[in-house]
């Protein structure tokens, strides 16, 4: 039977870690509308309590921001926990936005436990439906400094990363993707906190100062910022390292030769590296990533086709051939949603983006059957919708039209039963 591993690596952005019980995250899909993620959490501590949710695309009062709906506190008297997993009936009593209390609904679960990962079935009478999740684990003691990260969506109160990590891992991520520092102290400091969380760590970089790449700045410019994030990457034992970088102006030859340079570096530093596919960057077209990889076949690419996708202004009509070379160099993907006019849809729960979060599926999709069939260990993903501007804002108030986290955790959701389904489809084991 063939293996395949999904990571889930949500951005992290800048530590005191508060100690935590162990927590079971699951996740359904299909069990009452498409798309829309049954939720199960299970506390376990003392005393075993359970919350069970419902995530759904509500829209507030102004139509700006998607909530969640909640559902009640479960009777877990029909639940039975065993080293191997857990299984049973819980009883669940949905509640309305105004706290009434509805008919309670049957939730008949089996899970198998793996280490800290689960995978089973839900049943809520409506036919089984596959169900998967992580377990937080126990709570620890731990202490970190705090790091200023240089990350692009850092949020509007630049919370402290430890509140970050440890929502990532709550939200059932598999790992976070930030800029590393090239301090020691904090490196060690990181380290523990991923350890404490259980979290896998993927480096970041834009090069040349900004993450929109500065005309002036020369190539050796973009070679010493990105041969820094190499060695922190190492430091730090990342996953990889995702590089913004690359000038969109220079001429192929200049950029085949920087590419060389760059990869020599991350070989010396036995540090896998990945290029982004990204407006502004050697790689912000479909065509001009095809020259590059026709030229350099050792590149490895970290797949964002939502930067396509607006400086194409469609949705890559006309590129197969280009997304095709692409997906068979990709070895990490942000999954982000775009359009034609942009680079982020403002809900990818929304019905009016159906085509766009199609068409991007099946880009996702070509390239898991690529990383897949090159027999690569884990497939890492970022749902990576930001902030600055990518998640559009309302006139005036300048208030945001949702809510991002609802949304990281919905396209987190979303991919691990694509993916669960694709595996299925194709024969692989999760």
């Amino acid at each position: 039977m063939k293996r395949a591993i999904l990571i889930l690596i949500c951005l992290a952005t800048a530590c005191k870690l508060v100690a935590s019980e162990e927590a079971w995250h699951l996740t359904a899909f299909h069990v009452y509308e498409k798309r829309q993620p049954l939720t199960i959490h299970i506390l376990r501590r003392d005393n075993v309590t359970i919350r069970a949710a419902m995530m759904a695309p509500l829209w507030g009062s102004h139509g700006q921001s998607m909530t969640s709906m909640h559902w009640g506190d479960g009777n877990t008297k029909g639940l039975k926990f065993t080293p191997a997993g857990l299984s049973g009936i819980i009883q669940v009593t949905p509640k309305s936005e105004g706290g009434k209390a509805s008919q309670a609904v049957s939730l008949k679960l089996t899970v198998n436990r793996s280490g800290n990962h689960l995978q089973g079935t839900v049943d809520a009478g409506q036919g089984l439906r596959p169900l998967s999740g992580r377990i937080t684990p126990p709570g620890q003691e731990a202490t970190a400094a705090f790091i200023q990260l240089q990350t692009p969506f850092k949020g509007k109160n630049n919370d402290p990363l430890a509140d970050f990590m440890r929502q990532a891992a709550i939200d059932g991520f598999d790992g976070v993707e930030l800029g590393l520092s090239i301090d020691k102290h904090e490196q060690h400091e990181l380290i523990d906190l991923a350890a404490v969380l259980d979290l896998s760590l993927i480096g970041e970089v834009a090069t040349g100062d900004w993450w929109v790449a500065q005309s002036h700045r020369s190539e050796q410019d973009h070679l010493d910022d990105l041969t820094r994030a190499l060695d922190a990457c190492a430091a730090c034992d990342a996953l990889q390292l995702n590089a913004m970088t690359g000038y969109d102006a220079w001429p192929l030859s200049k950029s085949v030769d920087y590419f060389h340079r760059c990869l020599e570096a991350a070989g010396e530093r036995k540090v896998k590296l990945c290029i982004e596919t990204h407006r502004s960057r050697t790689l912000s077209t479909p065509w001009a990533t095809q020259a590059i990889l026709e030229q350099l076949p050792g590149l490895q690419l970290t797949c964002d086709f939502s930067h396509w996708v607006v400086v194409c202004e469609r949705l890559l009509d006309g590129c197969e051939d280009a997304v095709a070379a692409a997906t068979k160099h990709c070895h990490h993907i942000h999954a982000r949603v775009g359009h034609a006019q942009g680079p982020q849809v403002a809900d990818p729960a929304d019905p009016s983006y159906a085509t766009e979060l199609a068409a991007h599926l099946d880009w996702w999709k070509q390239c898991w059957s690529s990383m897949a069939s090159r027999g690569l260990s884990h497939i890492t993903m970022n749902p990576e919708f930001g902030v600055d501007r990518y998640l559009p804002l309302l006139p005036y108030t300048q208030q945001p039209v949702a809510h991002l986290p609802t949304i990281h955790k919905w396209m987190a959701d979303m991919l691990r039963y694509e993916y669960g389904e694709w595996a299925s489809q194709e024969g692989f084991m999760l």
